[in-house]
């Protein structure tokens, strides 16, 4: 799949109410459509950063506090369609012409911890729906407790997952301490998932300044 091509090059250099039955019945046509990747985290982890990343600019809010507070789903759209914004009951579709979003739709979720529960109830009515889960973790707090118990609640559906350590640049280059960490992360996450997931160290706004300026 090509999205897990870029992402790789870019990474290198429970008793559901009525409502979220509703929700997933009526999501279910569009994420079947294409490969869907589902990217989690709390918020202040660098989850928008790094589809912005991903994606070459920035189409996604970024910010301190809760910025993604409705879920955002990320379509290929080019001529007219460009740019146009799509809002249903719970999420925004979003029509971005990059090409990488004719093989694959992201789901950008609001932050699990954020004061707002209903976020959180938000992002995990779109796990089941997944082909993939990005799971993005901070170094500031790497694997956090609310973390681990969205990895088990992820772990129940069975879905692949690749873990993201976001804003590495906080270790100034110290490879080792990053190194320690990446595998802290991945031993743990391992424990929850019942296989050690990969884990990929990045600095995801260094990387969308990369590809900005490169541009």
């Amino acid at each position: 799949v090509a999205f897990i091509d870029e992402m790789c090059q870019l990474l290198a250099d429970l008793e559901a109410k009525d409502r979220d039955v509703t929700l997933l019945l009526d999501l279910k046509q569009n994420l079947q459509q294409l490969f869907s990747v589902v990217v989690v985290g709390e918020f202040n982890a660098g989850k928008s950063s790094l589809v912005n990343a991903l994606l070459g600019s920035k189409f996604c809010k970024e910010g301190v506090v809760p910025t993604t507070t409705t879920i955002n789903m990320l379509r290929y759209g080019a001529g007219d369609q460009t740019g146009e914004s799509k809002r249903n009951r719970d999420y925004v579709e979003l029509f971005i012409p990059v090409p990488l979003l004719k093989q694959v739709t992201i789901v950008d979720t609001p932050g699990t911890n954020a004061i707002i529960r209903e976020q959180t109830r938000l992002t995990k009515g779109f796990i089941p729906q997944s082909d993939l889960i990005l799971f993005v973790t901070s170094a500031e707090r790497p694997l956090t407790e609310t973390e681990g118990k969205l990895l088990e609640y992820i772990q129940t559906w069975g879905k692949k997952v690749v873990m993201v350590l976001n804003k590495v640049d906080l270790f100034n280059g110290n490879d080792e301490d990053i190194e320690e960490v990446r595998r802290y992360v991945q031993t743990n996450a391992g424990e929850i998932l019942g296989v050690e997931p990969p884990v990929y160290a990045v600095a995801g706004r260094l990387a969308l300044q990369s590809k900005l300026e490169k541009a």
